[in-house]
């Protein structure tokens, strides 16, 4: 029998200014799925973004030809970038 195939995984990324990294990857490109990722390596965004106890996490959606979910807190904007898992296992250093 086949494997099954998984479901296609987009990659949410963090930036401020220069700085960028990888939160994850998610099936569901929403705020849903977003909020998913985040919630998966809280601990990490805490740290990683500096993120205080008064912090505040704002949604919003791009306005490019497919509105995109992204996320803010302390300066960072975590979003989608439109690549997929496979995306960047094949091109790594392309990140948006």
């Amino acid at each position: 029998m086949p494997p099954t195939p998984r479901a296609t995984r987009y990659e949410v990324l963090a930036t401020k200014g220069a700085e960028q990294f990888i939160v994850g990857f998610t099936p569901r490109v929403s705020r849903m799925g977003l909020l998913r990722v985040m919630q998966g390596v809280g601990d990490f965004l805490i740290v990683q973004c500096g993120i205080g106890a008064a912090d505040e996490i704002t949604f919003g959606f791009n306005h490019g030809s497919k509105p995109l979910a992204y996320a803010e807190v302390s300066g960072w904007r975590i979003g989608f970038t439109g690549r997929t898992e496979r995306d960047v296992a094949s091109q790594p250093q392309a990140a948006q």
